[in-house]
């Protein structure tokens, strides 16, 4: 009967050890990924916003932006909404990166309107503009965006669109760039040829509100 009794509490624990990190996956926000074991580095981050607080980004101007948090780009969850401008780039909100390499970044993005230049996703290793500019994106004011030199993609306000560069490459210095699933350029060039990508910046250049949700570094 001891012996059963041990058995089945040993039975218990094991299925919870099994589960504990899905458990832990599901309470969202902002997560390290695990290490990589073949080449050495971290595999970067994934912030979806669902722990409604950017209190482990840095803000470039505290108080000149409004940030707030409404439904995310699927419908369920969160997203972060920002709303204003400083007029300066790259300010807005910053994120030091742990994955310096990565060869994918994805990342759903809106604009509230496509009149005022907002959305921008900003790449670099420093934070000046025209220096340290690897893979700068935006929501043009002209109802365009892309990155940089690549703005041909139409878009429309208040709409959510899945953006994505892929083939990461920091030899060539360049990139394939995707919307909604669908190759829209392949090859496209850094804006400057940098090594690295130490820091992502959030922002908009023109007094609009955008939206992002699901980073994905890696």
């Amino acid at each position: 009967m001891k012996q059963y009794l041990f058995n089945k509490i040993l039975h218990r624990r094991l299925i919870l050890i099994a589960f504990l990190p899905t458990l832990l996956g599901a309470c969202g926000g902002e997560a390290e990924k695990t290490e990589n074991t073949t080449t050495g580095s971290t595999s970067g981050l994934f912030e979806d916003f669902e722990d409604n607080n950017i209190s482990d980004w840095t803000e470039s101007i505290p108080g000149a932006l409004t940030y707030t948090f409404e439904a995310g780009a699927t419908g369920a969850g969160s997203s972060l909404r920002i709303s204003g401008n400083a007029s300066v780039h790259p300010d807005g909100i910053e994120k030091v990166l742990t994955n310096t390499n990565p060869t994918y970044i994805s990342f759903h993005v809106k604009n509230v309107t496509t009149a005022l230049a907002g959305g921008y996703f900003f790449l670099t290793n420093g934070p000046n503009l025209g220096i340290d500019d690897g893979i700068y994106f935006m929501m043009k004011n002209n109802g365009f965006m892309g990155p940089f030199n690549n703005w041909t993609y139409a878009y429309t306000a208040n709409t959510w669109y899945f953006v994505e560069f892929k083939n990461i490459d920091f030899v060539n210095f360049t990139f394939d760039y995707y919307v909604d699933g669908v190759l829209q350029n392949s090859a496209v060039p850094f804006r400057y040829p940098i090594s690295s990508f130490t820091n992502l910046y959030l922002y908009n250049y023109e007094t609009t509100s955008s939206w992002f949700d699901d980073i994905d570094i890696q």
